[in-house]
């Protein structure tokens, strides 16, 4: 590229302003005596003599420069010589022509810097990198039309993972882009999609990818503000977002129809955490999981709206809902720690499975809570089927739960272990089978707290023995307390629906040693509670005996607000008398011909006899004059 020095308009002149004929300029290589040529014209093909010499006007002949460095010696008619090294030309960045501004490197020969204290410099061309449009990688007058961008998308993320700093790629407001199979992976940190409400039309693969398949390959990326659609059939497989050895994954105000899988998290290497925010998908009902957990850590939901389509809603006695995926599900490695807040989850086969498949993994550390998991076939369901590690240390609060076809929320399991697990003021109902079911042989400290269990028993055409119940333990190491369980609204079968409701309110395991049932309000059609045992039977090892106390019943059963006295008429002598009430009551025996009175088949008296009666006790009097018997329950 050629430089102008002079144009041959200047004159060169003196110190008293005379004019300064024959002065000599001499033209080297920088830094060197090597003579360096110059030119008369820009196209550099006719030479200047050099040196060059002014006129008789003192004004010099056009010197056209190189694409090159020059060290220039002025010599005076009276032999003085000024030197100035270098000279310097275009092609350094320091004299910029409008032609270079305008060429694609443009931007890298212009620098900016922030007005603010401490600010340091960059290369425009790096700021402006900092954001990239999708549109650069393709023609604009098309792309954001509808177009099949899947190359143009390609590019960008090859190009984005060359950049050692953060980047985001901007898909401008309204744009529509079609994008068929997997693209490349996210494989350098921070880096993020910005949608601005516009929509990428996607089959097939996974459409977004960050971490390069192993542990802790990429730190920080996400997409903000994206409109997802996927086909109404969709081809297997296809997902929109796999976070595999990447950490701090962000996923905010995405919106999405069709959707077949939404998060694979750690199915191939370790997902380190991600981030998802108020995020509203209508998902295919096909064999699926929407969200996907493999091995990872670090789950934080606020705000997710999830709803399957082609789901039955219908509310009778016979048939199914129809769900076929699964909304939230872990199991395929160990997860640790999850906090959600604010999820609907509406017309799926699980809302929230845990189904622990691998040996010696955990799941645990799960904070839930104001979630709807509204109409699924299952609710919540936390399944042990691996030795080794377990399910442990989760909190599920403020909630409402529909298992449709089975169980609202459901314990299971014959290995591994359900340790800490806790149900604070959730609401299960319209269960298809039992809205609470304890079946895990291996329970510690699980705790059902200010629960409710309503409409249990939908598909009672179906049903069998315990299924038909609300509330289901078939092994120990639990505490229910304050809960009402079997009863439907008002005391009533829910309307067009005979008979829709709990046969037994509670069914309670008849030989485990190690569970609580007390402040209850329970009610079945055929009984309110079955199959309770002594509450002085201990098991060794265990951290307390089993305790059935002060549950309500209906039909008189009720637990009084105030102490009441009441006069028992005297069984036949001899016969053992088991006491079938939910409350604790204190029995005193007195008066007659007595020759024996045992509690527990224990004596205790043959005259006068106090004894307190929790359920499942038995007493006996042996008498020939029948004595006089009071019973006081206490409130």
């Amino acid at each position: 590229m050629a430089f102008l020095f002079d144009a041959g308009i200047f004159s060169v002149e003196g110190l008293s302003g005379e004019i300064l004929p024959g002065t000599k300029l001499y033209w080297y290589a920088s830094g060197t005596s090597t003579p360096l040529a110059t030119y008369s014209n820009e196209a550099l093909t006719t030479p200047n003599a050099n040196p060059v010499l002014s006129d008789s006007e003192g004004r010099f002949p056009s010197i056209w420069l190189q694409n090159a460095n020059y060290k220039l010696v002025m010599e005076l008619p009276n032999g003085t010589q000024r030197t100035r090294d270098p000279i310097r030309n275009p092609g350094d960045g320091v004299f910029v022509t409008t032609a270079a501004l305008a060429g694609p490197n443009g931007t890298a020969l212009v620098g900016t810097i922030q007005a603010a204290t401490g600010a340091v410099p960059a290369a425009a061309n790096n700021k402006i990198g900092e954001i990239l449009s999708v549109l650069d990688f393709g023609d604009r007058a098309f792309m954001g039309q509808g177009q099949d961008a899947t190359a143009v998308f390609a590019a960008a993320i090859s190009y984005m993972n060359t950049l050692s700093y953060p980047a985001t790629l901007l898909l401008p407001a309204r744009a529509r882009f079609l994008v068929n199979g997997s693209l490349p992976a996210f494989t350098s940190n921070a880096k993020y999609i910005l949608g601005e409400g516009a929509q990428i039309n996607h089959d097939g693969g996974t459409l977004f990818t960050w971490g390069a398949g192993t542990p802790s390959s990429v730190i920080d990326g996400g997409i903000m503000g994206l409109n997802y659609q996927g086909l109404a059939t969709p081809t297997a497989g296809t997902c929109m977002v796999a976070q595999e050895g990447m950490s701090r994954l962000r996923l905010n105000g995405i919106r999405g129809s069709n959707v077949s899988a939404f998060l694979k998290a750690g199915l191939v290497a370790y997902a380190g955490g991600y981030f998802i925010e108020n995020c509203c998908l209508t998902t295919h009902n096909v064999n699926n999981d929407v969200i996907r957990h493999g091995d990872g850590a670090n789950s934080d939901i606020k705000g997710l709206n999830l709803t399957a389509s082609g789901v039955s809603r219908v509310l009778d006695q016979t048939t199914l809902s129809g769900a076929l995926a699964n909304a939230i599900t872990f199991g395929a490695g160990g997860w640790d720690t999850a906090v959600w807040n604010g999820l609907l989850i509406n017309g799926y086969k699980n809302g929230l499975l845990a189904d622990r498949t691998v040996q010696n993994k955990n799941i645990s550390n799960f904070r839930v809570s104001d979630f709807y998991f509204d109409y699924c076939a299952d609710g919540i369901t936390l399944r042990n089927t691996q030795t080794g590690g377990g399910i442990n240390n989760m909190q599920f609060a403020n909630g409402w739960v529909v298992g449709m076809d089975g169980y609202g929320v459901h314990l299971d399991g014959t290995v591994g272990s359900h340790r800490n697990i806790t149900f604070r003021d959730v609401h299960a109902l319209l269960g298809g089978k039992n809205n609470w079911r304890l079946a895990s042989q291996t329970m510690d400290n699980v705790r059902i707290l200010n629960a409710i269990g309503d409409f249990a028993n939908r598909l009672n055409a179906t049903n069998t023995s315990t299924e038909r119940d609300d509330f289901v333990a078939l092994f120990g190491g639990w505490v229910a307390r304050g809960g009402r369980f079997g009863r439907t609204a008002n005391g009533f079968a829910a309307a067009g629906v005979p008979n829709w409701q709990a046969r037994y309110g509670a069914t309670l395991p008849t030989t485990a040693a190690d569970y609580v049932f007390e402040d209850n309000q329970i009610e079945g059609l055929t009984g309110d509670i079955q199959s309770v045992i002594s509450n002085t039977t201990l098991t060794a090892g265990k951290l307390f005996s089993s305790s059935i106390k002060n549950n309500r019943v209906p039909g008189g059963a009720t637990r009084p607000a105030y102490a009441t006295t009441e006069t028992v008429t005297a069984p036949t002598s001899a016969a053992v008398q088991t006491s079938n009430t939910p409350f604790t009551y204190d029995l005193t025996i007195y008066g007659g011909t007595v020759t024996s009175i045992q509690h527990n088949g224990t004596e205790v008296g043959t005259d006068r006899a106090n004894m307190t009666i929790r359920p499942g006790d038995t007493w006996v009097v042996v008498y020939s004059v029948a004595p006089t018997i009071k019973r006081i329950i206490w409130p």
